[in-house]
């Protein structure tokens, strides 16, 4: 059974790599010139609410689950990363 060293270790390791995707998604979104706005999860809907005049393919992401949303005609459409 692993003790609570390993665990540590691993949350450590998970903790790197969601910094390092995180970090490789910013590359690519800024290498294909997208607008991405930052938010919570919970505070998405507000959020989408007050950028509606952002341009179209913009993209919203939730920092905390990764959700993300991209504008189409004013329309916020959930999108697979």
């Amino acid at each position: 059974m692993p003790g609570l060293g390993s665990e540590r270790a691993l949350a450590a390791q998970i903790t790197a790599l969601q910094g390092e995707n995180a970090r490789l998604r910013a590359e690519l979104d800024n290498y294909h010139g997208r607008t991405v706005l930052f938010c919570t999860d919970a505070g998405m809907g507000t959020a989408a609410l007050a950028s509606l005049d952002e341009g179209d393919g913009t993209i919203l992401r939730a920092t905390d689950t990764g959700r993300e949303l991209e504008l189409h005609d004013r329309t916020w459409v959930a999108r697979t990363p």
